[in-house]
């Protein structure tokens, strides 16, 4: 991956580096990858930039960026909005899963976690957006309603077969 800035802005009032450039890559380039080959260039932390768009045309091998690169990461963070994804992808990637000693040890700490008897979500009925907004399902009441009308239907049908031989 061959990284190239054809444009830096410094803006003062964000105190950011606004930076634009290309990516020569054969695949497109991964937000996080172009974060540290952007970083090793300009001398920072990868978790001081951010990385906002990479676009590439079809069958082209130069993708097109943008990115804010700040001096500290508590900077970026005060300034930068980020999705909900982002940050999630950020705190997948800084975290790493810690490995229980022994198998002692895990038994003991997930033996009191569980509660019993608890309900589990696929348990739980799913509520229709229409249902939680005015509390009763509409296509549960439309099928009562269906079938009422035609009990109704079936007695009055009765009714008039009864009438008909009371005539003869």
């Amino acid at each position: 991956m061959k990284l190239k800035i054809t444009n830096e802005k410094q803006n003062p009032v964000f105190n950011r580096r606004e930076i634009q450039g290309t990516i020569e890559s054969d695949t497109a380039p991964k937000k996080q990858e172009a974060a540290k080959a952007l970083a090793e260039k300009c001398n920072v932390s990868p978790d001081a930039l951010r990385i906002l768009y990479i676009n590439g045309k079809f069958g082209a091998r130069n993708f097109e960026f943008k990115a804010n690169v700040y001096s500290s990461k508590e900077q970026r963070d005060n300034l930068e909005h980020m999705s909900k994804k982002e940050k999630e992808a950020e705190a997948s990637a800084t975290e790493t899963p810690a490995e229980p000693a022994t198998p002692a040890e895990t038994s003991a700490e997930s033996a009191p976690a569980q509660k019993p008897e608890e309900k589990t979500p696929a348990e739980e009925p799913v509520k229709t957006p229409a249902e939680e907004a005015i509390g009763v399902n509409p296509v549960e009441e439309a099928k009562k309603a269906e079938d009422e009308k035609a009990e109704e239907d079936k007695k009055e049908k009765e009714k008039t077969e009864e009438e008909k031989q009371l005539e003869k």
